[in-house]
Protein backbone atom coordinates (compact mmCIF):
# COMPACT_ATOMS: atom_id res chain seq x y z
CA UNK A 1 0.00 0.00 0.00
CA UNK A 2 0.99 3.10 -0.63
CA UNK A 3 1.65 6.34 1.39
CA UNK A 4 -0.98 8.46 -0.01
CA UNK A 5 -3.48 5.58 0.56
CA UNK A 6 -2.15 5.17 3.95
CA UNK A 7 -2.65 8.82 4.67
CA UNK A 8 -6.12 8.99 2.99
CA UNK A 9 -7.79 6.17 5.03
CA UNK A 10 -6.30 7.15 8.18
CA UNK A 11 -7.37 11.26 7.83
CA UNK A 12 -11.15 8.78 7.12
CA UNK A 13 -10.63 6.70 10.07
CA UNK A 14 -10.11 9.82 12.45
CA UNK A 15 -12.40 11.68 14.49
CA UNK A 16 -11.47 15.20 13.21
CA UNK A 17 -11.92 17.23 10.10
CA UNK A 18 -8.83 17.19 7.67
CA UNK A 19 -8.88 20.95 8.15
CA UNK A 20 -8.43 20.58 11.67
CA UNK A 21 -5.70 18.29 11.54
CA UNK A 22 -3.69 20.53 8.89
CA UNK A 23 -4.35 23.41 11.91
CA UNK A 24 -3.19 21.08 14.55
CA UNK A 25 0.06 20.47 12.92
CA UNK A 26 0.42 23.29 10.41
CA UNK A 27 0.30 22.09 7.10
CA UNK A 28 -1.39 24.04 4.52
CA UNK A 29 -4.62 22.32 3.48
CA UNK A 30 -3.29 22.42 0.04
CA UNK A 31 0.38 19.92 0.78
CA UNK A 32 -2.46 17.40 2.22
CA UNK A 33 -4.18 16.93 -0.90
CA UNK A 34 -0.68 16.49 -3.07
CA UNK A 35 0.29 14.02 -0.43
CA UNK A 36 -3.04 12.17 -0.60
CA UNK A 37 -3.37 12.15 -4.86
CA UNK A 38 0.24 11.24 -4.68
CA UNK A 39 1.54 14.34 -6.70
CA UNK A 40 3.88 15.36 -3.78
CA UNK A 41 5.51 13.16 -1.23
CA UNK A 42 5.85 14.39 2.39
CA UNK A 43 9.78 15.46 4.14
CA UNK A 44 11.10 12.96 6.28
CA UNK A 45 10.03 15.63 9.18
CA UNK A 46 6.49 15.29 8.07
CA UNK A 47 6.54 11.96 7.91
CA UNK A 48 7.62 11.74 11.22
CA UNK A 49 4.85 14.60 12.28
CA UNK A 50 2.36 12.85 10.39
CA UNK A 51 2.94 9.61 12.03
CA UNK A 52 2.98 10.81 15.71
CA UNK A 53 -0.68 12.77 15.16
CA UNK A 54 -2.21 9.35 14.08
CA UNK A 55 0.09 7.39 16.28
CA UNK A 56 1.33 5.05 13.92
CA UNK A 57 4.56 3.96 12.67
CA UNK A 58 6.23 5.85 9.79
CA UNK A 59 6.73 1.82 8.14
CA UNK A 60 3.28 2.06 8.63
CA UNK A 61 2.70 5.26 7.15
CA UNK A 62 4.98 4.62 4.00
CA UNK A 63 3.77 1.43 3.48
CA UNK A 64 6.51 -0.74 4.06
CA UNK A 65 4.51 -2.49 7.11
CA UNK A 66 1.26 -3.60 8.04
CA UNK A 67 1.87 -3.18 11.34
CA UNK A 68 0.39 0.02 13.06
CA UNK A 69 2.36 1.01 15.66
CA UNK A 70 5.26 -1.02 17.80
CA UNK A 71 2.94 -2.22 20.65
CA UNK A 72 1.58 -4.45 17.54
CA UNK A 73 5.13 -5.29 16.30
CA UNK A 74 6.27 -6.26 19.85
CA UNK A 75 2.92 -8.55 20.32
CA UNK A 76 3.87 -9.97 17.08
CA UNK A 77 7.28 -10.95 18.27
CA UNK A 78 6.20 -12.13 21.70
CA UNK A 79 3.98 -14.18 20.03
CA UNK A 80 6.20 -15.88 17.75
CA UNK A 81 8.65 -16.38 20.70
CA UNK A 82 5.91 -18.24 22.52
CA UNK A 83 4.55 -20.42 20.16
CA UNK A 84 8.10 -21.64 18.82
Amino acid sequence: MNFHVRLTELIKTNDEEQTEICQKLNIPIQQIELWKTGYSEPSLQHLKLLANYFNVSVDYLTGNSKIKDCSDKIKNQLRNIILN
